[in-house]
């Protein structure tokens, strides 16, 4: 069994991890696309209690490790079982001075669950996001800074709604969608990466794991145009005036998009996939 957990964004390598069960390891193996060499890097090699949440924990916890990597390849934050506050925990490998057998200390306390998949690194790699579950169905956004000493960092915004944030290209902004008191009053807001401030709210909007393009810094959120669709527009946080309109009626409200980092293409999941 193997399930590719991460890509790399500079060298279109990817991070692989194995379920070796003869072994009782999950061993991660990473392999630039392009690279001619015969075999991947082992990078990791996890102990399956480790990955795999043992039968007595909570139901909330019965799920599998997973795995980030930074853009440039040289950081993984793997989320796995911590035995000593019985749960998952965050832990981030250097993989240039790391030994692939022993994973490094723990970096999050037992202060509610980690969502599995959520863990991302900014662009540039100071620091790791990542969402723990909250009271309500909803989920806190926590940024943890990588190079600073310290556990779990700082919440930055509470009561994420969908499960989603999206980084900025620069990785100076994390755009990410919140609910008020009130279960219908949603915000998209736009956040300092490094100390959480608001720099902008758009009601009823919501985000994409990939919704930001480059060079000009663009952010393309989802927002309800009043019937039972959604329309997609585009804005540039920093800049004067309202958002521009790009397509009306371009989503339901459950489907996702992606868009491409030159911003030429955005892809929607609706029916078959498509792309505008």
């Amino acid at each position: 069994d193997s399930q590719i957990k991460a890509m790399t964004r500079k060298d279109g390598g990817a991070v692989l991890a194995v379920d070796d069960r003869a072994a009782g390891m999950v061993v991660l193996l990473r392999q630039p696309i392009e690279s001619a060499a015969p075999s991947p890097e082992v990078i990791a090699r996890i102990p399956r209690s480790r990955w795999h949440a043992p039968n007595h924990a909570d139901p909330a916890e019965r799920h599998t490790g997973s795995v980030s990597i930074s853009r440039d390849g040289r950081r993984l934050a793997l989320l796995l079982w911590d035995a000593v506050s019985n749960g998952f925990g965050i832990f981030i490998e250097d993989l240039d001075h790391q030994d692939a057998d022993a994973p490094g200390a723990v970096r999050t306390s037992r202060r509610g669950t980690i969502l599995p998949g959520s863990i991302a690194f900014s662009p540039n790699g100071a620091s790791l996001a990542y969402l723990r579950a909250s009271e309500g169905g909803f989920a806190d956004l926590w940024l943890l800074p990588v190079d600073q000493p310290g556990l779990d960092g700082e919440a930055v915004a509470l009561r994420v709604v969908g499960a989603e944030f999206s980084f900025s290209p620069d990785g100076a902004q994390i755009a990410v969608a919140t609910s008020g008191r009130e279960a219908a009053e949603v915000s998209l807001r736009v956040l300092d990466a490094a100390f959480g401030d608001t720099a902008l709210r758009i009601p009823n909007g919501r985000v994409s794991r990939h919704s930001w393009h480059s060079p000009t810094n663009a952010l393309v959120f989802a927002m309800s145009d009043g019937a039972d669709t959604e329309a997609l527009y585009e804005a540039r946080p920093g800049e004067s005036g309202p958002p521009r309109l790009l397509q009306p009626g371009a989503l339901a409200p459950t489907e996702t998009y992606s868009v491409s980092p030159d911003g030429r293409w955005i892809a929607l999941s609706a029916d078959g996939g498509r792309a505008i």
